[in-house]
């Protein structure tokens, strides 16, 4: 979805989705940005994401199942099961919440680690649901 711009090249494999209110949603992710730019492969008559740029100047907003990601950008690599996060990162899952300035999340392995090279400073915090 898009108010701006959708390109698919279905020869090249790429799409581009372009504008204020950017979203891709699939029936196990929903990523929203200003800009969206992939590419996809097909695989048993279906459209698989193999690479994904996703960019905002705000926020870049990746919502799975169990986990909610946050970031300025987001690159996804399915190659390697990677989604890398740049810039004001923010994950969170269940009860955490942790910041920092960079984000890798492997999608197979569901595990992360966020760290903060400029001020090294990052940020968590868990929440006690019983409290």
């Amino acid at each position: 979805y898009s108010d701006g711009e959708i390109t698919v090249n279905n020869l090249k494999g790429s799409f581009f989705i372009n504008g204020p209110r950017s979203k891709l949603i699939s029936d196990d992710i929903f990523i929203s940005g200003y800009k969206i730019d992939g590419i996809f492969e097909i695989i048993d008559n279906k459209r698989d994401v193999s690479k994904l740029i996703v960019e905002d100047d705000k926020e870049v907003n990746i919502k799975t199942d169990d986990i909610t990601m946050y970031a300025k950008k987001a690159i996804y690599n399915k190659k390697n099961s990677i989604i890398e996060l740049y810039e004001n990162v923010k994950i969170n899952r269940g009860n955490e919440i942790i910041t920092g300035n960079y984000g890798i999340f492997n999608t197979k392995q569901k595990s992360y680690k966020v760290s903060s090279k400029n001020n090294k400073k990052v940020k968590a915090i868990l929440l006690n649901a019983n409290e």
